[in-house]
């Protein structure tokens, strides 16, 4: 058996190609090293970066875990630091245990991360323009980092802490104004308040969900975490990026959005939330049936566990509280013609709320393979077209 592998991904990376990484990861029985491109094509959009996050979130958990290495480079061990610049190689680098330089020597982990404290501080001081290259908005909590509780997330530095309704509605129009300054005098204010309502309730979610893994085990600096946001603007221009996909649900939703606008191109803002806790089933079972084993259930069991999370009253959360905040989610999907695709545990789901169907009826993305390699923590992609 070799000593290791390596996973070299390519900045044209699709949707199909992170899912046979997550086959490599789950089946190659050695440890696994991961080289990742500086930037990815298209900037990543259509929710293709948050999958390359969620899989390095995968890596990070693997008993098998390898190295961070990089691609060559004329600039050295310098490409660490533009690494550093793009939120997959962000985050890549304060999941990873060990992190291996041009000449085989090892690379301290929290000296390098000190290139990334403007960004961090971005972050938490709301300078949305400083968080991400180009338009748009990167906001990550890092366990147990200094400014793990970001202030435009919450309003003390706590779980607990999470902001109200009207501080989101705020931070919404300061996301969407840094995606394309137009979309804050153009928008409509129920279309402004119903994607408050989804960034709210999608990382109120995750706030309850990733702070902590099932078996109860708080996240820290040594045992790392991240949540967060991604969002910016894309456009869709008819049959030119479509193939970037590689696989059908994306396109055919998208080529529908087309159609019906009749226009060439179809402006959309995507919000993506996202997190490396116990994921949506996980959560469920280790509240309440804590003696079944995820990976023993059928999938189709674990994909109404994830459908019954978005029911008023239902709950994977600990205590007495219901699931209202997904419930709230669903409805302001269809207000807002909404396309989701959804990655936790062994699925991958989607739906196309774009007929302003407020019921919800997840499918398989991939419609031949229903159970996957299993993934850490949950991904919500969301596209919005702008009208």
């Amino acid at each position: 058996m070799s000593k290791s592998i390596t996973i070299a991904i390519k900045s044209g990376t699709s949707f199909s190609d992170i899912e046979r990484l997550y086959d490599i990861l789950e089946n190659s029985g050695t440890s696994i090293n991961l080289k990742l491109p500086l930037k990815l094509a298209y900037g990543g959009a259509f929710g293709i970066g948050s999958a390359l996050i969620q899989l390095i979130g995968s890596w990070s958990r693997s008993p098998l875990l390898g190295s961070l290495i990089s691609y060559s480079s004329t600039s050295g061990d310098i490409i660490f630091e533009h690494m550093l610049e793009n939120p997959h190689g962000l985050i890549a680098t304060y999941m990873s245990r060990k992190i291996i330089g041009k000449q085989k020597q090892r690379i301290d982990r929290t000296n390098l991360l000190r290139h990334a404290e403007k960004r961090v501080e971005a972050m938490h001081a709301g300078e949305f323009k400083n968080t991400i290259k180009g338009p748009g908005v990167f906001l990550a909590c890092f366990a147990g980092a200094k400014k793990e509780f970001l202030l435009p997330f919450y309003k003390h530095p706590d779980t607990s802490g999470v902001r109200g309704t009207s501080d989101f509605l705020h931070l919404t129009e300061d996301i969407l104004f840094s995606c394309d300054h137009k979309f804050k005098d153009s928008m409509p204010s129920d279309w402004l308040k119903n994607i408050a309502v989804l960034i709210r309730e999608l990382f109120e979610n995750t706030n309850d969900h990733a702070t902590q893994e099932e078996k109860n085990r708080n996240f820290t600096w040594i045992y790392p975490n991240v949540r967060g946001l991604l969002a910016r603007k894309t456009i869709i221009y008819s049959g030119e990026r479509l193939d970037i996909f590689k696989d059908g649900a994306s396109a055919l939703a998208f080529s529908k959005l087309l159609t019906r606008s009749a226009k060439s191109s179809v402006p959309m803002i995507e919000i993506t939330v996202f997190d490396f806790g116990p994921g949506i089933a996980n959560r469920y079972l280790s509240v309440q049936e804590p003696l079944r084993e995820l990976i023993k259930i059928p999938v189709e069991e674990e994909r109404k566990i994830v459908i019954d999370a978005f029911s008023l009253g239902s709950s994977t959360k600990k205590g007495n509280g219901v699931g209202v905040g997904l419930d709230s989610v669903v409805k302001s999907l269809g207000r807002l013609d909404a396309f989701v695709r959804l990655r936790t545990g062994r699925l991958c789901l989607w739906q196309d709320f774009s007929r302003g169907t407020q019921d919800i009826d997840l499918v398989h993305y991939f419609p031949k393979r229903h159970e996957l390699a299993c993934a850490t923590g949950t991904t919500f992609s969301i596209l919005i077209p702008v009208n």
